[in-house]
């Protein structure tokens, strides 16, 4: 049998890589933050089951890992993986809480820049925007994943100036 203190010192050496790890997948800091909190709680629960500390990492990794799966499942990914940002529109720009990333989606290439307006702005799913741009759907997924990693890369770059 493990001590709980022992368990509680890997976990929390864990916390920073665990938080790394989900954010790769889900993209948005308060669902991976939840999501190791969820797998955290669950390991924290079955600590007089665990029998080895050298197994710990591992089953730590697969519970979060079959909790983002379970996650992406139940949420229809692909989401907008932009931390903290509110897609402004026109009519609530003055708002000091909202960021206006249509400044952003300005500079994007224009098949990107179209794909952001149509499925953000324009509230269309990943099929209609596929049909409205002549493309297939894998393409669409494909294309909003470089958008988007496209846009975080900008605002991140301004970010650290």
């Amino acid at each position: 049998m493990v001590k709980k203190a022992e368990v509680e010192q890997i976990i929390g050496s864990l916390y920073d890589e665990l938080l790394g790890f989900a954010m790769k997948y889900v993209g948005i800091r308060a669902d991976a933050e939840d999501l190791v909190q969820d797998t955290l709680l669950k390991i924290w629960e079955y600590t007089d089951k665990i029998k080895t500390l050298s197994t710990l990492r591992g089953l730590i990794y697969r519970t979060l890992r079959n909790k983002i799966v379970d996650f992406m499942r139940k949420n229809k990914y692909p989401k907008i993986p932009i931390d903290n940002i509110i897609l402004a529109s026109e009519d609530n720009i003055e708002d000091e809480d909202t960021f206006d990333i249509w400044q952003y989606v300005d500079r994007l290439p224009a098949d990107e820049k179209t794909l952001i307006t149509l499925r953000f702005k324009e509230g269309m799913s990943i099929k209609e925007v596929a049909h409205a741009m002549n493309r297939s759907v894998a393409g669409i997924k494909s294309l909003q994943y470089r958008a988007i990693r496209r846009l975080r890369e900008m605002i991140d770059s301004e970010d650290k100036r």
